[in-house]
Parts: structure tokens; C-alpha cells; sequence
């Protein structure tokens, strides 16, 4: 959060498809893996008040770190959570505006609470699975893919054939899922450097962690990552959002590790109204003016960021329904 990143723009329409957008109906890779169609043995639905925030028993991202549920499911979330979690895509912000836009009203506020039990252990991509299974039965949501061309941001190697000193290949750094490691460890702030954890770099692989360090300044780092996941999180990473989504042509493949901090500016939405300055603690330290992100990208990851239109394969929801509880 490497393999080619297929950003997924969601629009739910009563339209008839485009003629010049072709359509797909290739299965992606892990749905065979995962079994191609599955089902809850039984499932329940609840309308859930609009800002109601529930932790799932399992993480609802793209990413495959899973600890097993017994068969279980519970969660509360929105229904383009569901639909993210169902099909292992995760929108760029102006993807998420289009599918909201484009869905009922009730879509952008209304909050759903899913209880489900499923035969056996399955894995986090057979859930993904039962989910789809769900939305079609329950939402009466149908689907299909095709592709559109879109303004992009294309991810690129800022000099051909080298990586930045804070990416590797996963396979170049210590064993995922080691007895003993620490999955979340927070970094030490007496370093002041990229990747100030202990080992210098994250130890959890699939595990996604943002830190706020001295002096504005954000500290994010990851196991085990595509393109396809670095892409969809720096669409989403502070300042918040990059105006286009991120696609991958560095011609890299294979999954990489990686540490970056830069110095995060909040929008001016975000920030506070203007007040007279506190007088400054004794002793504190300096302000520290870091990289932006662009820059940390660069000379951190050695990646560049390029704008451009690239056709990108596009989930569109065709029809879509309110459920009944039960």
C-alpha cells in the first residue's frame, strides 16, 4: 500500500455501458486462487446509524494481513467500504467522489452492520468472495468491468534501473511473519532519519503504519508491497489527496519494502484560524522545514510521480439496492 497497479474507478448507473469503453470479464488472478465463487452459510444485515464507527474482527483494505476468524465476519462500514473490500481495490479520493455521485443518496451516508458465518477457516480473499456473493443476493448489485481513460499521475523510476535507498525487495529483507517480531513497531524518535525503527526498517509485512514525528513532519513505512498498494496509498497519503489517481509504470514487478518521511502541510481547510502565537517552550528545537512529499518520494523511494492519461480497468456498478434487515 511491483505488479502493475489497475486502479478502480466504481460508478453505479441505470445506463446502458458505453460502446467506445471496452468491457472485460477476465476473473483477476487472486479470485481463481481464492476458489472464483463463494457464499456465507448465513448472513444478516442492519441498517446502521450514519457516522457509526465499528472496528471489524478483520482488517477491511486491499492488503492480505489476516489472522483468522473462526469463520466468522462482523463489520460496520459504508457500502463503497464493502464494495472495496469485496473486489481488493482501494480508491484514489476523486474515485470514491465519482462513486458516490453516481450511487443513490443513501449511499453517501447510510452505514451498514454485516454479521456473517461461514463454513470452515477461509482465508481473507475467500471472504472478499462471500462479500461479492452478498452484495448480489442483498444489494441486488450487479456489475462489470471495462476500460476507461482517465487523467493519472503515472508512477516512475526517477533514474532507470535504481531504487531509492529506502525500497528493496521484500525477498532482500528478513522473513515475513517471524515468531517473535514486533508487526506494528513505532519508531524510535531519538533517530530523526527514514525508517527510524529499530532495524531501521518496518517489521510487519502487510501492515501499513503512519506516524506524526517532531516538527510536522509523517513517518509512513511498509512490508511486502506492490505497486499496486504504493500507488492506491499515495493517492490517499497527507496533504490527503494528489488531484488524479497513481498508476504504476516503473516496469518493476515483484514486492518491495519501504520507509518514507516527509513534512506534512495540512490543507487550508484543515488548519486552525490565525491566533497569536504561544510563546515557544524552553529549549524546544528548531523548526524543521523536511521534504514534501514529491521530494521524499524522489529521493527516498527513487520514484516520480508524472501527470498524463492512461486507460485504466474500471469496476462499474450497474444497479445497486437498498436491503432489507433482517
Amino acid at each position: 500500500m511491483l505488479l502493475s497497479r489497475n486502479l478502480l474507478l466504481l460508478a453505479a448507473s441505470l445506463a446502458a455501458p458505453i460502446a467506445c469503453l471496452a468491457q472485460t470479464t477476465a476473473m483477476p488472478d487472486w479470485q481463481k486462487a481464492a476458489g472464483g465463487k463463494m457464499a456465507f452459510e448465513v448472513a444478516s444485515i442492519r441498517l446502521t446509524a450514519p457516522g457509526t464507527a465499528l472496528r471489524p474482527n478483520m482488517p477491511m483494505d486491499d492488503l492480505n494481513r489476516f489472522a483468522s476468524t473462526g469463520g466468522l465476519f462482523n463489520a460496520t462500514a459504508s457500502l463503497d467500504d464493502f464494495v472495496e473490500f469485496a473486489y481488493k481495490i482501494y480508491l484514489a479520493p476523486e474515485q470514491r467522489a465519482a462513486l458516490l455521485g453516481a450511487m443513490p443518496k443513501w449511499a453517501a451516508t447510510q452505514r451498514f452492520t454485516i454479521s456473517a458465518r461461514a463454513t470452515g477457516d477461509p482465508t481473507k480473499d475467500q471472504y472478499r468472495l462471500m462479500m461479492q456473493s452478498l452484495l448480489a443476493d442483498r444489494f441486488k448489485m450487479t456489475v462489470h468491468s471495462e476500460k476507461r481513460d482517465m487523467p493519472v499521475l503515472a508512477l516512475v523510476l526517477a533514474k532507470p534501473g535504481k531504487l531509492g535507498p529506502f525500497l528493496r525487495a521484500t525477498a532482500d529483507g528478513p522473513p515475513c511473519n517471524v515468531a517473535g517480531s514486533v508487526p506494528d513497531s513505532m519508531p524510535s524518535p531519538a533517530t530523526g532519519v527514514v525508517g527510524g525503527w529499530s532495524a531501521g526498517w518496518p517489521y510487519g509485512c502487510d501492515w501499513t503504519g503512519i506516524y506524526p514525528r517532531p516538527n510536522g513532519l509523517m513517518l509512513w513505512g511498509l512490508r511486502n508491497c506492490t505497486m499496486y498498494c504504493l500507488g492506491a496509498r499515495l493517492a490517499n497519503m497527507p496533504p490527503m489527496d494528489l488531484g488524479r489517481p497513481v498508476v504504476d509504470e516503473t516496469g518493476l514487478s515483484g514486492k518491495f519494502d519501504l520507509a518514507l518521511e516527509w513534512e506534512y502541510i495540512p490543507p487550508a481547510s484543515y488548519r486552525p484560524p490565525p491566533s497569536a502565537p504561544e510563546p515557544a517552550a524552553a529549549g524546544a528545537p528548531p523548526d524543521v522545514h523536511g521534504p514534501t512529499l514529491r521530494e521524499a518520494l524522489e529521493n527516498q523511494l527513487g520514484l516520480k510521480l508524472k501527470p498524463t492519461n492512461a486507460p485504466v480497468d474500471t469496476l462499474v456498478v450497474d444497479h445497486v439496492e437498498m436491503p432489507s434487515e433482517n
